[in-house]
């Protein structure tokens, strides 16, 4: 993270921010920082590097809460947008087959972002005129306006509470891991089973004398 974000300091305060997207959403963190890792890989170089693109990345994320996507599905809507940018333009494999699979209602709602019709949206993109940037930073924000409130009610069910949980389990042995302490457990563990091993054959070897 610190090397795709420029430095130590930024790459900590990205991941505090994955984190807080992670647990406001009930959504697995280290699969949303891997997602993220991905597709920070993938605007690297261009304008959308850094807060631009993280504000696309969790405007997707969010409509792939609200709309009850899999990871997966989550990683392939990710995937198109990158298609996208890396080829400078829209074209109709991304946004209505991978982009619409990953999210149904994707094109729709690209259109209304575009403020143009589907046909004209169609239009658009088998034309080759429709520059990625522009678009996917419009289709971001229009995610937020039609599913942000989406994404804030499934964040209130049973299994989001799990997965914050669950997160916040994974960060705890993280941290737990960093501070030396696993590396002292672990020798402590060591050392019983060794003293363990040592009695039980100081005992058969005792068994055997009197036998």
């Amino acid at each position: 993270m610190a090397a795709l974000r420029g430095g130590q300091a930024q790459g900590e305060r990205t991941f505090a921010t994955l984190i807080n997207l992670s647990n406001r959403l009930g959504i697995d963190v280290l699969k949303t920082t891997e997602a993220f890792r991905n597709f920070a890989g993938a605007i690297r170089g261009t304008v959308l590097e850094g807060d631009r693109g993280q504000r696309v990345f969790e405007a997707v994320t969010m409509a792939s809460r609200a709309m009850g996507a899999s990871s997966q599905q989550t990683h392939s809507a990710l995937l198109a947008l990158e298609q996208m940018i890396s080829k400078g333009t829209v074209s109709m494999e991304e946004l209505r087959r991978q982009l619409g699979n990953a999210l149904p209602g994707a094109f729709q709602i690209a259109a209304r972002a575009m403020g143009v019709t589907t046909q004209e949206l169609e239009k658009m993109v088998r034309t080759g005129t429709l520059e990625a940037i522009p678009f996917v930073e419009k289709l971001a924000q229009q995610l937020r306006i039609e599913l942000g409130g989406g994404a804030e009610a499934a964040s209130q069910s049973t299994t989001a509470s799990f997965t914050r949980l669950g997160n916040e389990l994974t960060l705890l042995k993280d941290n737990i891991a960093s501070s030396g302490l696993l590396t002292l457990l672990q020798s402590l563990a060591d050392t019983a089973a060794n003293l363990l091993a040592s009695l039980r054959k100081g005992g058969e070897e005792r068994e055997k004398q009197l036998g």
